[in-house]
C-alpha cells in the first residue's frame, strides 16, 4: 500500500496526464521482492485511531465535563466509518440473496445467508465490547464459510467423530443387549461363577459408557456443532427472517430434511454442508478496506475512550 501511495503521485497534478516511477534494487531488496510488492493483494485499510489519557482529558475538558465532545470525535474516526459500511454491505448483500432465488442451489444459497449473518453477528460483537472468546468463535466461523477447504475439511472431521460415536454406541447396545440374556437365561453353573461372569460384562458396559460420554462430548463440542447452535441462536433472534426462510425452502427442498420450524442439527448441517458446491466459496463482502474476521485490529475507540475517562474519574 505504501509503495502504491508513493508511486501515485508520480507526475504534476494538473500539468502532466501521465508519471514515471523509477524503483531501485538495495542490497537487502531486489527485483523480486518489486515484483512480489506490486503484484500481490493490498491489505486491508485499518484504523489506526487510539485514544490516550491526554486526549480523554482534553476532549473532557473541552466538553465542559460532559462526554458529548468526545463521542462526536470518536464518531468521525475512519474505524467507525468501516463498521458503519460493512453494515450496509452486510445488508445490502442480505437484500441480494432474498431476491436472488434462481442462481444458486438451495444448499449453497443457505451457507451464503448462514455466512452473512454471522459477518453481521460479529460486527455487533465487536460494536458491543463482546468478549474475545466469543469474537474469536464467530471469526472463525466466517473464515471456515469463506473457504471451501476449510469447509470441507470440519465437515470430514465431524463425519469422522459421528461415526465414531455410533461405533461406541452399536458397541454399547451389544453389551447391554448380552447382559439382559445373561439375566434371562437359567445356566446351569455354580452361582459364584454366574455373578463373576456378570460382574465383567457389567464392568465393560461401564467402561463403554464412558467412551460413548466422551464421543458426545467430541461430537457437540465440534466446529460443525457449535455452527448449528450459533445458527438456531441468530434464527430465533433475528428480526428480518432471511435465515429462517431460506432453511425453510432447503427443507422443502430435501425430501430427507427436518419438518419446519424444527431446530437446525448439527449432522443436518453436515448434510448441506456436503452437498453443496465448495469451489465457489469466498468472502461475500469487500475487503479491500474492511479489516478480515479474526483480525486483532478491532475499532473499540468508544469503549477505550470510556474506560480512560473511567479511570481519570477515579
Amino acid at each position: 500500500s505504501n509503495m502504491l501511495q508513493m508511486a501515485g503521485r508520480a507526475g504534476r497534478r494538473g500539468m502532466d496526464d501521465k508519471g514515471y516511477c523509477v524503483i531501485s534494487s538495495t542490497p537487502f531488496e531486489g527485483p523480486d521482492d518489486a515484483i512480489q510488492i506490486l503484484t500481490s493483494e493490498l491489505k486491508p485499510v485499518v484504523s489506526q485511531f487510539a485514544p490516550s489519557y491526554a486526549l480523554a482529558l482534553n476532549l473532557v475538558e473541552r466538553g465542559r465535563g460532559e462526554l458529548n465532545v468526545a463521542r462526536a470525535l470518536v464518531q468521525k474516526s475512519f474505524g467507525v466509518w468501516e463498521n458503519e459500511q460493512r453494515d450496509k454491505d452486510i445488508e445490502r448483500a442480505l437484500k441480494e440473496l432474498a431476491l436472488d432465488v434462481d442462481s444458486d442451489e438451495p444448499e449453497e444459497k443457505f451457507l451464503n445467508a448462514l455466512q452473512l449473518h454471522l459477518e453481521q453477528e460479529l460486527l455487533q460483537a465487536k460494536d458491543g465490547g463482546s468478549s474475545n472468546s466469543k469474537i474469536a468463535k464467530l471469526a472463525s466461523m466466517v473464515d471456515v464459510l469463506a473457504d471451501g477447504k476449510k469447509l470441507n475439511k470440519v465437515s470430514k472431521k465431524f463425519s469422522g467423530l459421528q461415526q465414531i460415536l455410533e461405533l461406541e454406541e452399536s458397541t454399547l447396545n451389544y453389551l447391554e443387549q448380552e447382559l439382559r440374556e445373561m439375566q434371562s437365561l437359567e445356566i446351569d453353573l455354580p452361582a459364584e461363577l454366574i455373578d463373576a461372569n456378570q460382574q465383567d460384562l457389567m464392568a465393560e458396559i461401564k467402561t463403554q459408557q464412558r467412551r460413548v460420554s466422551k464421543s458426545q462430548r467430541e461430537v457437540n463440542d465440534g466446529f460443525i456443532s457449535t455452527m448449528a447452535k450459533v445458527a438456531n441462536n441468530r434464527i430465533r433472534d433475528e428480526s428480518d427472517g432471511n435465515l429462517k426462510r431460506t432453511l425453510s425452502a432447503l427443507r422443502l427442498a430435501d425430501e430427507n430434511s427436518l419438518i419446519d420450524g424444527v431446530a437446525l442439527e448439527p449432522r443436518e448441517l453436515n448434510t448441506y454442508i456436503k452437498t453443496a458446491s465448495k469451489s465457489n466459496r469466498r468472502p461475500l463482502l469487500d475487503r479491500t478496506t474492511v479489516a478480515p474476521p479474526g483480525s486483532d485490529e478491532e475499532d473499540n475507540s468508544w469503549s477505550q475512550m470510556l474506560a480512560l475517562v473511567k479511570v481519570l474519574e477515579a
